[in-house]
């Protein structure tokens, strides 16, 4: 807001509830605004419009003595009481992208006051297999700018993972980089898996330059059903433009010793087998509408929805080349609170046999600053 004092008068600047320390200079306001990676500066024509503000009775002054007479000095058990699960609701989740499998059962997540410690549980029936299903994960940043995390898949997988973010900073650049070791056992629990990486990122405005390279390895010696090593390394690149963002990604992996050959992730194959080699993608997006509504009982909220083009490229151990393109169209989805937050998507694919392929499936709506959290059956873009 802008007060003109000869005037008396008040105007409005922005409609945006995070903009900062505005400057004027040459009809453009400049202002500091919040993004998802922290805060930058930013500009927009300056033209205000005159605001009368709302003609609120005054509040009944607080009594504070009834909150002095309730107060103690507490510890870190009183921020531990805090934990009990702050969301309890019913889910109707899929387990795959395809959406091959669906369970229904009850998700429990919470946190505790300081935000230090969170935790999620889902419990679930399985319609196939006719036995319950369990997925949990607890994150703990206590030790700070030292973070952990540990998650149990009754199915499959037991993963704890430690972090070491050594550089954080808001300025130009370099914006973080962080040292992790993630550790796995997978394979009903016969093999088990260290993989020590690091990754860091450049941001600037609109931009954004991520790098990750990951280390896996086993040995028969504690344990795990074969000696592997593997060799992984991704890039990804991001551009905001206007309502929309370009982004290309790229990994390259050797994986030759392992017996569970991986595929590789193009859009309009069913499955390409790779032991080693490369994948590539290029994708715009851009923002087609807003829709910011929801409904309570059900608790979902529906915020924008985008369509996306995009072209795949992938290059397997036999030198053979695979290429698809399509587009998709994807809706911003939120459950349980905002516990939950995904993107529904439907897309078609042609690829480069002209083969054409119809799809429908979901995709995390905010990635973790960490590498994923669940053992990797192809080349997936860790980040």
């Amino acid at each position: 807001y802008e007060f003109n004092i000869p005037e008396a008068r008040i105007y409005q600047l922005m409609k945006n509830g995070f903009a900062q320390t505005g400057t004027i200079r040459e009809n453009t306001l400049y202002y500091i605004g919040l993004n998802g990676n922290g805060n930058d500066i930013y500009k927009t024509e300056y033209a205000p419009r005159e605001y009368e503000p709302a003609d609120w009775q005054p509040s009944p002054k607080p009594d504070f003595s009834l909150v002095e007479k309730q107060t103690r000095t507490g510890g870190y058990a009183d921020v531990l009481k805090t934990l009990f699960p702050a969301v309890r609701v019913p889910v109707l989740f899929a387990e795959y992208d395809e959406s091959t499998r669906w369970y229904f059962g009850a998700l429990v997540a919470g946190g505790d006051a300081t935000a230090e410690n969170y935790y999620y549980a889902f419990v679930a029936h399985d319609p196939e297999e006719e036995y319950p299903v369990v997925d949990m994960m607890v994150e703990s940043q206590f030790f700070s700018p030292i973070s952990a995390s540990f998650s149990y898949n009754s199915g499959n997988l037991i993963y704890a993972g430690i972090y070491y973010q050594f550089l954080a900073r808001l300025a130009p650049g370099i914006r973080h980089t962080t040292l992790y070791t993630d550790v796995y056992s997978f394979d009903s629990f016969r093999r088990k898996e260290i993989s020590p990486g690091i990754s860091f990122s450049f941001n600037y405005p609109f931009t954004t330059i991520a790098f990750n390279t990951w280390f896996p390895f086993e040995r028969e010696s504690w344990q795990s059903s074969i000696d592997r090593n593997a060799q992984f390394a991704s890039m990804t690149i991001s551009q905001s433009i206007k309502d929309g963002e370009l982004s290309i990604a790229s990994i390259i992996g050797s994986n030759t010793q392992d017996p569970d050959t991986m595929s590789l992730p193009l859009r309009g194959y069913d499955d390409i087998p790779a032991i080693s080699g490369l994948f590539a993608t290029a994708e715009y997006s851009h923002r087609l509408f807003s829709i910011r509504k929801g409904c309570w009982d059900v608790n979902m909220y529906l915020e924008d929805v985008f369509a996306t083009v995009f072209l795949d490229y992938g290059l397997n151990h036999d030198n053979e080349s695979f290429l698809s393109a399509g587009c998709e169209l994807k809706v911003e989805t939120k459950m349980a609170f905002g516990y939950i937050q995904f993107v529904q998507k439907v897309g078609v694919a042609v690829n480069k046999d002209e083969d054409v392929t119809i799809y429908y499936g979901f995709m995390p709506a905010i990635e973790s600053p960490y590498p994923k959290k669940e053992h990797r059956d192809h080349f997936g873009i860790r980040n």
